[in-house]
């Protein structure tokens, strides 16, 4: 198996909520403070976390085994970090959100371009909430990844 998106894009060094990509049910969660993404990673990708660098070394490289404490490629191995309940927060925020629409809304479009990058999705709908409430970006085609994004202040 191998990784083919890029959900390291979207983490961010300097605390310790933004460094790690919780993985839980196959699906990689990760947030910047700015934006969060749920995106399916691998089914065997359950209950454990990876720093941004970790999960950033194993894009496109061959996945030869992932055991108890270690996710292993022919050409190395990258430490598991067990799921941490004081940092598991932002997927139980994104497994219980709530979702309606608004009209008008602005995005700073270098988060646009980074969710982009993160996920490899090359159609996404997005669900409005209301000036100033995080919106939800999925793919066409209907899934249970999706990406959440802060309106930006603009002036009309």
């Amino acid at each position: 198996m191998k990784i083919t998106n890029k959900l390291h894009l979207a983490g961010a060094k300097g605390r310790e909520i933004t460094e790690f990509i919780r993985f839980k049910n196959g699906y990689g969660y990760v947030t910047n403070a700015h934006i969060a993404i749920k995106c399916f990673v691998e089914e065997e990708f359950d209950n454990f976390m990876l720093p941004i660098d970790g999960y950033k070394a194993l894009v496109g490289k061959e996945i030869t085994d992932i055991n108890d404490q270690e996710i292993v490629t022919e050409a190395f191995r990258v430490p598991i970090v067990p799921l941490d309940d004081r940092l598991d927060g932002i997927i139980k925020i994104m497994e219980e959100g709530d979702v309606s629409s608004v009209e008008r809304i602005g995005y700073n479009i270098s988060l646009l371009k980074t969710i982009a990058e993160a996920t490899g999705w090359e159609n996404c709908v997005f669900e409005f909430n209301g000036n100033n409430k995080a919106s939800v970006i999925t793919p066409t085609g209907g899934s249970n990844e999706y990406a959440i994004i802060m309106p930006a202040m603009i002036e009309i």
